[in-house]
């Protein structure tokens, strides 16, 4: 076997880690199923905004495999405008 197929037997048997929340915290989230998560622009690795605008990167894996494990819908947003206005809301 190579090291490329090493790792992938490896990735196929290595145990799922189970995410666990409290009943507050299950309770929030399904209070609030649309959740927003706004990030800077363009900024590789973590993000990387394609040609036709849909986004991939390290930040964009993690928020698909959080998603499938937390049954939520974590959307990116990348609005510049929008984030600056959060951050600062009286300027």
């Amino acid at each position: 076997m190579g090291l490329s197929a090493d790792l992938v037997s490896a990735q196929n048997t290595a145990p799922k880690s189970m995410v666990t929340l409290t009943p507050e915290e299950i309770a929030w989230l399904k209070a609030h199923p649309d959740i927003q998560l706004g990030f800077t622009g363009d900024f590789e690795p973590h993000v990387i905004i394609n040609p036709d605008g849909t986004y991939r990167g390290l930040l964009v894996d993690f928020l698909d495999e959080l998603n499938k494990r937390l049954g939520t819908r974590i959307a990116l947003r990348t609005d510049s405008i929008l984030i600056f206005r959060f951050i600062y809301p009286f300027h």
